[in-house]
């Protein structure tokens, strides 16, 4: 999914080994925000902002990269739980290695 439609929540400080489900969940915006999901974090970001729907691909691949830097070293969060969640954004997944997990390109 492209970043402008991608909806990024989660919960900060989780343990190192956490990596259940809980504390992070990547998903379309558009198709899936009214259902409630959100609800459950303590932080959102991606398309939720106004600045997420702007600038090419590059910029976007730059917001991403931030963020994933900014939920590890800031919040604390599992890399592996962030990755796994950040690989379904195409902006984040382009300018990966091909032989990283996940990598579809």
């Amino acid at each position: 999914m492209k970043l402008k439609t991608a909806l990024i929540a989660w919960n900060p400080n989780q343990p190192l080994d956490a990596n259940d489900g809980t504390e992070i969940r990547v998903d379309n915006l558009e198709a899936n925000y009214s259902s409630g999901w959100a609800d459950n974090y303590f932080f959102s970001g991606g398309a939720s902002f106004r600045e997420y729907k702007q600038g090419g691909e590059s910029l976007q691949a730059m917001r991403a990269y931030r963020d994933f830097v900014t939920l590890v070293i800031r919040d604390g969060m599992n890399p592996k739980a962030v990755y796994d969640q950040f690989i379904k954004i195409d902006e984040f997944e382009k300018f990966l290695p091909e032989d990283m997990p996940g990598v579809k390109l």
